[in-house]
C-alpha cells in the first residue's frame, strides 16, 4: 500500500451508514494518511511477522532444507518426464541432503486453483508416483511417491504445517490449509525458475525498469543448457565430449549430425537426434544421442543436433559439420548417399528407438533477448513465432465455436478434413492475389459460407424476415413439403438430377486422381468409391451423404483413401479435394438451385410480390420463431473446448484442424462406457 498508488474504487456514498463507519474506522486504524494509505509503523511491523500476509511484489520461497522434518507440507515443481513443470503438493517422507533429493507423498488438490484456501488429500496412486512407490516399497511406505530435487521443492509455509500432524485435519489423510491458493504457488514457482536460470536480469519497481549489467563468465554449455536433475546427465555428457575434443591431437574435427521422427502425428511419436565426432584420420572421438520433447518435428531434431554441435566447438580447432538436413547449409550430405560415416550415424539413430528410455532429454535454457520472460501456454514453452502462435490459437478457438453451434452437432461425431473445407471456401481465381478484392470471388465465398451454415434463401429461411408473404408457401416444385435446406436437394422433383450429378462427380474424382498421378485399377475403383457414405443421395443424421459435399464438407475417410492411391504431397491432396468441392457447387448451382430460383420468380410474379414488399417490416414473425425454437433438437453430444488441437500439435505433431478426430474418439469411448453402465444398471433393477 505504501509503494503503490491506489485509486479509491469503493464509493462510500453507496455504502450503508453502518458499513461506511466501519470502513472509515479501518482506514483510520491502519494508515497514517487517507490519501497515501501509508501504513502505521507499529502495524507494519506486526504484519511482517504474520504468515498469512504476502508481499505484493513477490514472495520468498524457502527450500525444504530449512526445516527438513518428516511430515512437513511442501510444494514442488516437476523437473522431468512427460509431466514436467506441473506444480504438485505433498508431505515430506525423507530427505537426502548430500544427494540433494527429497522423497515425499503426493497429495491431490480438492479445491480450485484460485480459491483462497486449499484442501489436500493423500493420493491413492496416479501416473506421477505409482511406479516410484512400487520400486521403493521396501524402503518407503507410500501409495504415490514423488522423488524430486530439493532445490525445486519448497515449504508451504515457514511457520506452519511443518509437523507430522497439524490442527486443520478434516478427516483421514485430508487437510485444510488456510489463507493460500494453488495458483499463487504455481505462479511463484514459475517465476522463481525463470530468475534462477538467468532468463532476465532486471526487476520492476513502481513502474520503472531497473536493468542490471551482470557479467557472464560461464561456459556456453552452462549458458544455454539446463542441468536438469541427477537422472539427466546430458549437460555433463556434452562437457565431457568437449574436453575430449580439446585434448585430441587433430586440428580438424569432423562432426556428423542427424535427427529423425517416427510415428509422426500419433500419440506414440518419438524423436531422436545424434552426433558423431571424428578426427582427421576418421577415428571416432565420441558420440552423443538424445531425445526431445514437445513441438516434435524432424526440423527441430536436425536443428538440435546442429545446436549441440556448435556448443562443442573449441576456439583452437577447425570444425567441419556434415548434415543431410534440407534446413541447414553447412556441408550437405545427400540422403542415402555413399557417405559411410553419415550412413553409420543414421543406422545408430534408428537402433536407439528401441532403447529410447535409456537416453537423456537435452534441456535448453530459454534466455533469448527478444523475450524477457519465458512465454508459456498451458505450461508449454512457446517455441514458434509468437504472432503465429496467437493467430493459431485464435483460428482454433474460432473453429471450436463454429463446431459448438447446435446446427453442427453432426460434425462433432463425424471426421471432417477441415483443411480442404477452408481451402475450398478461400479458393482464388487463377492469377488473383490475396490482397486483391474481386466482386465475383466475394460473391462465391458468400454463397459457399451460406451453404456451409445452411442459410441459403429457401422458403423457410425467407419466412424469418417476411412471414406475412411466404407463410403459406411450400416447395416451389412439389408444393407439398416445407422447403428447407435439405429439401431443396432431396425433393422428388430433383432426385434423378441429383443422382446424375453424383455420377458425374464420381467421374470427375477419377479424372482428378489420374491428373494428380494416382495409380489404381479402374474396374475396382468404382466399386470402392460407391461404398463411401458421402456419395449417398439421401440425408442421414448419423452418417455422411452427398448433401454434406454440397455444403462443402470433405470427409477424412475420402482424404485417406486418396492418399493411399498414391497422390503424393499434402498440397496436391488439398488441391484435388478443393477442385472436387468446387465442381459439386457449380453442378448443383446450375442444375438444381438456378432452376429453382427461376421457378420462384414466376410464382412471386403471379402473386404480385415485388422487391419493395420483401423489404417491409414483418409484425407476425413471432409465431414462426416460436415454432422454430420449439423444434430445435436437444443436443447432448460433447462440445469442443480447451483447444485440444493446439495441445495435440505441440505434443504429437498432429494437424491442428484434425483435432476433432481425437476428441471424437474419446467421445465415442465415453458414450460406449455410458451405454454399458445403463445396461448394467437395467439388469440390476430387473433382478
Amino acid at each position: 500500500m505504501e509503494l503503490k498508488r491506489y485509486t479509491k474504487l469503493i464509493s462510500t456514498k453507496r455504502m450503508s451508514q453502518e458499513h461506511r463507519k466501519s470502513y472509515e474506522r479501518i482506514i483510520i486504524d491502519l494508515s497514517c494518511s487517507k490519501i497515501s494509505f501509508k501504513i502505521k509503523a507499529q502495524i507494519h511491523d506486526k504484519m511482517l511477522a504474520i504468515d498469512e500476509i504476502y508481499n505484493l511484489k513477490g514472495t520468498v520461497l524457502l527450500p525444504t532444507t530449512v526445516l527438513p522434518e518428516k511430515g512437513a507440507t511442501i510444494v514442488s515443481r516437476i523437473t522431468r518426464g512427460p509431466f514436467q513443470n506441473r506444480t504438485i503438493f505433498g508431505r515430506v517422507i525423507k530427505t537426502e541432503v548430500d544427494s540433494k533429493i527429497i522423497y515425499f507423498s503426493h497429495f491431490e488438490t480438492l479445491t480450485d486453483d484460485f480459491e483462497k484456501n486449499v484442501i489436500l488429500r493423500r493420493c491413492e496412486g496416479c501416473e506421477l508416483g505409482t511406479l516410484n512407490a512400487e520400486v521403493f516399497k521396501k524402503e518407503i511406505k507410500s501409495k504415490c511417491l514423488i522423488i524430486e530435487r530439493i532445490d525445486s521443492t519448497f515449504l508451504l509455509s515457514p511457520n506452519r504445517w511443518n509437523k507430522q500432524h497439524h490442527s486443520k485435519r478434516l478427516q483421514k489423510n485430508t487437510y485444510y490449509y488456510e489463507g493460500i491458493s494453488a495458483n499463487f504457488y504455481d505462479e511463484a514457482l514459475r517465476y522463481n525458475y525463470a530468475f534462477n536460470n538467468n532468463i532476465i536480469e532486471h526487476r520492476l519497481d513502481n513502474g520503472r525498469m531497473i536493468q542490471y549489467d551482470v557479467p557472464i563468465n560461464e561456459d556456453n554449455i552452462d549458458k544455454y543448457l539446463a542441468k536438469g536433475n541427477r537422472y539427466n546427465i546430458s549437460n555433463q555428457r556434452i562437457k565431457q565430449i568437449k574436453d575430449r575434443i580439446k585434448i585430441d591431437s587433430s586440428n580438424n574435427i569432423h562432426v556428423y549430425i542427424d535427427g529423425s521422427v517416427i510415428d509422426n502425428g500419433s500419440e506414440n511419436i518419438k524423436s531422436i537426434f545424434g552426433i558423431t565426432i571424428y578426427d582427421d584420420k576418421e577415428r571416432l572421438i565420441d558420440k552423443y544421442f538424445s531425445t526431445i520433447e514437445q513441438w516434435l518435428t524432424s526440423t527441430k531434431a536436425e536443428t538440435m543436433a546442429f545446436f549441440i554441435a556448435l556448443l562443442l566447438i573449441n576456439e583452437d580447432k577447425n570444425f567441419i559439420i556434415y548434415t543431410d538436413s534440407s534446413n541447414l547449409e553447412v556441408i550437405k550430405v545427400k540422403s542415402h548417399s555413399d557417405n559411410k560415416l553419415h550412413n553409420k550415424l543414421d543406422e545408430e539413430i534408428r537402433s536407439w528407438y528401441n532403447m529410447e528410455d535409456r537416453l537423456a532429454n537435452t534441456l535448453i535454457k530459454y534466455n533469448t533477448e527478444q523475450y524477457k520472460f519465458p512465454i508459456m501456454w498451458n505450461d508449454y514453452i512457446i517455441e514458434m513465432n509468437l504472432r503465429r502462435f496467437v493467430r493459431l490459437l485464435t483460428r482454433t478457438q474460432g473453429l471450436e465455436k463454429f463446431l459448438n453451434l447446435n446446427r453442427n452437432w453432426r460434425y462433432r461425431l463425424l471426421d471432417v478434413k477441415w483443411e480442404i473445407v477452408f481451402s475450398y471456401i478461400n479458393r482464388q481465381v487463377i492469377g488473383e492475389t490475396t490482397y486483391k478484392t474481386d466482386r465475383f470471388i466475394c460473391k462465391q465465398k458468400r454463397m459457399k459460407i451460406q451453404r456451409l451454415i445452411e442459410e441459403i434463401p429457401t422458403i423457410e429461411q425467407m419466412k424469418k424476415s417476411s412471414y406475412e408473404i411466404y407463410q403459406n408457401f411450400k416447395c416451389v416444385f412439389c408444393y407439398k413439403k416445407k422447403e428447407d435446406f435439405y429439401h431443396v436437394w432431396t425433393c422428388r422433383h430433383n432426385r434423378k438430377i441429383l443422382k446424375q450429378i453424383i455420377k458425374r462427380t464420381i467421374d470427375k474424382l477419377i479424372g482428378l486422381l489420374k491428373e494428380y498421378g494416382a495409380t489404381f485399377d479402374e474396374s475396382k475403383i468404382l466399386t470402392d468409391i460407391n461404398k463411401f457414405d458421402i456419395f449417398f443421395p439421401k440425408f442421414r443424421k448419423d452418417k455422411f451423404n452427398f448433401i454434406d459435399l454440397i455444403k462443402g464438407i470433405f470427409p477424412k475417410q475420402l482424404n485417406d483413401y486418396i492418399e493411399k492411391l498414391g497422390v503424393v504431397g499434402k498440397k496436391n491432396i488439398i488441391n484435388l479435394g478443393t477442385e472436387l468441392l468446387q465442381y459439386v457447387m457449380d453442378e448443383t448451382k446450375q442444375h438444381i438451385w438456378m432452376p429453382r430460383c427461376e421457378k420462384l420468380k414466376v410464382i412471386e410474379k403471379n402473386h404480385g410480390i415485388t422487391e419493395k414488399d420483401k423489404k417491409k417490416s414483418d409484425i407476425n414473425i413471432g409465431k414462426e420463431k416460436q415454432e422454430d425454437i420449439l423444434q430445435r433438437p436437444i443436443n447432448l453430444f460433447g462440445r469442443y473446448e480447451d483447444l485440444e488441437g493446439v495441445k495435440e500439435y505441440i505434443l504429437f505433431g498432429k494437424e491442428i484442424l484434425d483435432f476433432t478426430v481425437v476428441v471424437n474418439r474419446w467421445s465415442l469411448v465415453a458414450f460406449c462406457y455410458f451405454t454399458l453402465t445403463l445396461v448394467a444398471v437395467g439388469k440390476v433393477l430387473r433382478v
